[in-house]
């Protein structure tokens, strides 16, 4: 994110400018938890787990009756409050995996951050949790070297010691316990499908060039507008103590992405336009491309 989009959220914040949500596009997050609850009353191979107030999904693969120890996929949806197209979008391709049962295990947090509804009432930069902490810049990485501390005042204030943070302790807890495949975080912002490191631009290893080739293939049918790569030498900054860093250096995960799936300029519009569509047409747009890219990763078609 550039230092001019830092300037804008910062005065829309001092200035408490709100911006009206579309509750027809984006809907509450007790509204999405409801609907993957109902569909885990119904769908036999779907069972719905809380970790204290975070729900989460474990959804079943058709090879877990022929596979012993068959791996899984770790999903997590609206890390950042204010992207709120993110777990639209998660509760729209749970939906969808409802009437296709995958091959893998999935387990999937839909929301990850309890601030969204804050963003919907008309807080609209929200990014950090109610504790004043970026969920993304909490794990065990960021407190490493003087680089990955950042200030409490910033957007990405990693908090005061490693996963202090339920949502980022937990994520580490199931990859610890869990045979994790694949990692992917789902965020908004930019157009984007990263793979790891995102808080070294030195740091390297020898599947990456893979799998930043498998992502070219998948931008070049489903996102051409893409950035594709190693989030630390594409984006314009570096990202330090992010879940993703985390899962792959420390619970060694075959490999961990970050897609970003929307994302304009920050205006005087704010941060409700920046991060989401607007109009049902384009939400309805990009999930249906950005589910195409999820179900290519999870059925290992990419």
């Amino acid at each position: 994110m550039s230092f001019k989009c830092v300037v804008i959220i910062c005065t829309l914040w001092i200035f408490n400018i709100k911006a009206t949500v579309n509750p027809q596009l984006y809907a509450r997050s007790e509204v999405i938890e409801h609907r993957i609850e109902q569909l885990c009353e119904n769908i036999d191979y779907f069972e719905c787990k809380h970790e204290n107030d975070l729900l989460w999904l474990h959804i079943t693969g058709y090879m877990a009756t022929t596979v012993v120890t068959l791996e899984s996929d770790l999903i997590v949806f609206g890390e950042h409050a204010r992207e709120l197209i993110s777990s639209t979008l998660g509760v729209s391709w749970i939906e969808r995996l409802a009437q296709t049962q995958p091959p893998y295990n999935l387990v999937i947090i839909p929301i990850a951050n309890e601030m969204r509804n804050d963003v919907i009432d008309g807080d609209e930069c929200i990014r950090k949790n109610s504790n004043g902490i970026d969920l993304n810049r909490n794990a065990k990485l960021a407190f490493f070297d003087k680089a990955g501390r950042y200030s409490q005042f910033s957007e990405e204030f990693a908090g005061i010691t490693p996963l202090s943070e339920a949502e980022p302790k937990f994520i580490d807890k199931l990859a610890e316990h869990l045979p994790i495949r694949y990692f992917i975080n789902v965020h908004s912002g930019e157009f984007a499908m990263y793979c790891s490191p995102d808080g070294s631009k030195t740091e390297t290893f020898a599947t990456q060039g893979e799998h930043i080739q498998r992502l070219k293939k998948l931008a070049n049918v489903y996102c051409k507008e893409c950035v594709v790569g190693s989030a630390a030498k594409k984006s314009n900054y570096l990202a330090h103590g992010t879940n993703a860093d985390n899962l792959f250096f420390n619970r060694h995960v075959a490999a961990a992405f970050t897609f970003e799936v929307y994302g304009t300029m920050i205006d005087s519009d704010g941060c409700y336009k920046a991060f989401n569509p607007l109009s049902n047409k384009r939400l309805l747009y990009e999930i249906d491309r950005w589910i195409n890219i999820l179900n290519a990763i999870i059925y290992n078609t990419f």
